[in-house]
């Protein structure tokens, strides 16, 4: 057990310099840029769901979140919400880069959850028509403290975050795997085609960063096959949905988004072929 124990806290040592490091890219993305992202996300009008796709995959503080406060206030579409839910990678990425995953398979999963989330998102437009403004002139935002040099200590609070849930899931997963055996963890979520997407979607659901820490890393182990990694980080929309419940006064479409959300990320799941 203690050599469990100095595994898991080895390996995530390993890891902190890549964390912090992507961490304080996506700070530095987030504070020359972020709040053209989102001048541009409501000045999309139709195309609202492709750029809202397309800024998804970019890593960003609190990305669903204020999707979710645009979307309130009538300034974004449902298509868009959605598309912008099913792109984001939340914290899938600084993770995989972590663990020095291929860019080739980075770049396949961030152009299929791209794909979906902006074909989902104009399917929903479609079918859940609402008028909004075809542009906004000025939209203010609270930043994730970038301003005044603090972008090295958001960094460091990010990294020690997930750092945190690393040593947690790798610390338990290393347990199950020393008393068990990885094969039958793997055969309870990969030999159902149907109960490993539906668990990992719902894990995915949790409203903070530890649903797509948890599925990024049971992929990386080989624990869980492509398509139920889709389903949980598909489903992975950070603290989106949950600020989207706490502010939207119309629950029973706040139900819809997320059901649609669940729902679209299974659905993706079960149907991959790998």
């Amino acid at each position: 057990m203690i050599e469990v124990i100095l595994d898991t806290i080895i390996d995530i040592l390993k890891l902190l310099p890549f964390l912090f490091a992507t961490y304080l890219i996506i700070g530095w993305l987030e504070c020359n840029a972020g709040q053209k992202w989102w001048q541009a996300i409501t000045a999309a009008g139709k195309k609202g769901p492709v750029i809202g796709g397309a800024l998804g995959i970019i890593p960003q503080c609190g990305f669903s979140a204020i999707s979710s406060q645009l979307y309130s206030a009538e300034l974004i579409s449902a298509g868009t919400l959605i598309a912008v839910y099913l792109s984001t990678s939340d914290e899938m990425l600084p993770i995989m880069i972590s663990y020095h995953a291929p860019v080739s398979l980075i770049l396949t999963i961030l152009a299929v959850k791209l794909v979906i989330g902006i074909v989902a998102g104009m399917i929903v437009d479609l079918i859940m028509r609402k008028s909004i403004p075809e542009s906004v002139e000025e939209i203010e935002f609270e930043g994730c403290g970038c301003g005044g040099g603090s972008i090295i200590p958001t960094a460091l609070v990010y990294t020690g975050q997930i750092a945190f849930f690393l040593l947690i899931f790798t610390f338990g997963l290393n347990t199950l795997v020393h008393f068990i055996c990885q094969d039958t963890i793997t055969s309870l979520l990969i030999d159902s085609k149907f109960l490993g997407p539906v668990v990992a979607g719902l894990i995915g659901l949790i409203p903070n960063c530890a649903g797509s820490v948890l599925i990024t890393e049971l992929y990386l182990e080989h624990v869980i096959n492509m398509g139920t990694m889709l389903s949980g980080l598909l489903c992975a929309a950070g603290v989106g949905p949950l600020m989207l419940f706490r502010i939207n006064a119309n629950k029973k479409d706040t139900l819809l988004i997320i059901g649609l959300l669940y729902f679209i990320g299974v659905c993706v799941g079960m149907i991959c072929p790998l």
